[in-house]
Formats: C-alpha cells, structure tokens, sequence
C-alpha cells in the first residue's frame, strides 16, 4: 500500500514541476493539468478500496499470528 502511495505523490509532484516550468501560454500546461486532476479523481475513487484491502490484510495476519501463537494443547481443547 505504502509504494502506491509513494507513486501517486511522486507522479503528482512531476507534474507540478512540468506545470511549473510551461509558460502560462503554453497548451500544454492545460493538457498536464488535466492529466493531474484526472489521477487525483481516479486515486480519490480507488484509494478506499485499497486501504480496505489493507486494514483486512493486517486483520488476518493478526488473527494467524494470534491462532499460531497458541500451545497446541490449547487448541485441541477447543474442539
């Protein structure tokens, strides 16, 4: 999850640099800025998802790691 997120503050910080350095006539300073808000809209869309996938993946790994821990003698009496 962390290297996603990486990528898309990476990816928004290029474009801003890219938009920084067009001059304010320049088209393709709308064409970046278009791209920009087009990636936040869809990471906006997306980011719940993965985060959800996230917390449920840690959720289960705790839950493994809490069953793994208990004495074998603990677990049959749990039948």
């Amino acid at each position: 999850m962390q290297s996603k997120q990486t990528s898309y503050y990476c990816a928004l910080h290029l474009g801003r640099v890219l938009k920084d350095q067009c001059s304010p006539t320049d088209p393709e300073r709308s064409v970046i800025s278009e791209m920009m808000q087009l990636l936040k809209t869809r990471w906006r869309d997306v980011w719940p998802a993965i985060s959800h996938r996230y917390s449920h993946r840690q959720t289960a790994r705790q839950t493994d790691r809490q069953t793994a821990a208990k004495p074998l003698g603990d677990m049959a009496c749990d039948y």
